[in-house]
């Protein structure tokens, strides 16, 4: 009597498939959004192009800057240091470090020669000397930064195993996503958190195409709301905006990662994204500035929607984080503009962010369109798979 042999499949087989001396596809899709970002950042408002007859190069033959804030020469440094870090995590591990570093140095200098020489061309923008050193040195320590951490992230087994567990299919997007909103917070807003008011911009573009005079909201329900009822518009619009943005991180981490953690800690992240945007728009010792009443009822909502969030299976988030957009961003272009907080836009530092206020702006009238267009396409392919 013969017996019928059962064959097992080793858990090993089952472990995601991980390549080692591969570059990171999420570190490339994150450097080419970086990347428009400080090009849209450098060259707006991309409009008066005209030609000096002067060569594009000629400002690294310019004297030093009589007036160089410490602010400018920091800032510069620091917006290139994420360039070097993801260039660098863009190219093999197998490259020698010397050539990495190279080459990652090189290509973040050449990114702010290209700008430089670009704004040379337009009259609202003045190519400088130090901005171009400072941006080169930025990139140069972010590659020296990310040279001590490639081989060890890259270059292990364990690292790479353990990244492709704890993110789900098609979490690169997601994760640009999450990097575009930290760029939104940085537009003040008179909802904490609040994104996709794109209706202000449309109708302010449409009536200077048309010539016309617009309102600023389309609904525009009322001009005379209360303090109250302004306080209740920042805990519901609050609340969906911080739902949304937990169902899109949600959406990045697998079913078997620690959820409930993550989730955690992208809450933890937003309040500090938030510290740090109000400090820079208003000033350090406003950096509390935002936590009203309602983004204080948002926040203890947006919590125990957390633990909900991370529990329920990544299906069903993707459906919830569509339906929740949706509704944020109806609802948020049919807000009234807040009287209250025009007035506190007196204090906002806009001369340090005027050339990343049009960013910025369309940035977060923007991000629920395409949150929501990523999760509509991942939701396509994640419900034909099962």
């Amino acid at each position: 009597m013969s017996k019928q042999s059962t064959k097992f499949t080793p858990w090993s087989e089952h472990r995601p498939v991980v390549r080692l001396g591969q570059a990171s596809r999420t570190a490339r899709w994150c450097l080419a959004g970086y990347l428009l970002l400080t090009i849209y950042a450098s060259l707006h408002p991309l409009t008066g192009w005209r030609d000096l007859e002067v060569a594009p190069w000629s400002f690294l033959f310019d004297p030093w800057p009589a007036y160089l804030t410490r602010f400018d020469f920091w800032s510069n440094i620091a917006a290139y240091l994420p360039i070097g870090i993801l260039i660098v995590f863009s190219l093999s591990p197998q490259w020698p470090r010397g050539l990495t570093w190279a080459i990652a140095s090189f290509l973040g200098a050449s990114v702010s020669l290209l700008i430089e020489g670009a704004q040379s061309y337009l009259p609202q923008r003045v190519p400088a000397l130090s901005d171009f050193l400072a941006n080169s040195v930025g990139a140069a320590i972010g590659a020296t930064l990310a040279i001590l951490l490639a081989r060890r992230i890259l270059g292990s087994i364990s690292v790479r195993t353990g990244l492709s567990r704890m993110l789900a299919p098609q979490a690169a997007p997601l994760l640009v996503l999450l990097m575009f909103w930290v760029v939104a917070q940085l537009h003040p807003a008179s909802v904490p958190f609040l994104t996709g008011r794109i209706a202000p911009q449309l109708l302010t573009w449409m009536a200077g195409v048309t010539g016309e005079a617009s309102n600023a909201t389309v609904f525009d329900p009322s001009q005379a709301l209360s303090a109250e009822q302004f306080v209740m518009i920042q805990f519901v619009l609050g609340s969906l905006s911080l739902a949304a943005l937990l169902c899109v991180m949600r959406c990045a981490i697998a079913d078997h990662a620690s959820r409930v953690l993550w989730i955690a800690a992208t809450f933890i992240g937003v309040i500090f994204v938030k510290l740090l945007a109000s400090s820079l728009q208003y000033g350090p010792d406003q950096a509390w500035l935002w936590l009203t009443q309602g983004a204080q009822q948002a926040l203890i909502l947006a919590a125990f929607a957390g633990l909900f969030i991370a529990v329920l299976p990544r299906g069903l988030i993707m459906s919830l984080g569509v339906l929740l957009l949706t509704v944020q961003m109806v609802l948020a272009n049919a807000l009234a503009d807040n009287p209250y907080f025009m007035v506190s836009l007196t204090r906002w530092h806009q001369g340090r962010f005027i050339n990343f206020f049009g960013l910025t702006q369309w940035v977060s009238g923007l991000w629920p369109f395409a949150a929501l267009i990523v999760l509509l396409m991942i939701g396509g392919r994640h419900h034909s798979k099962n």
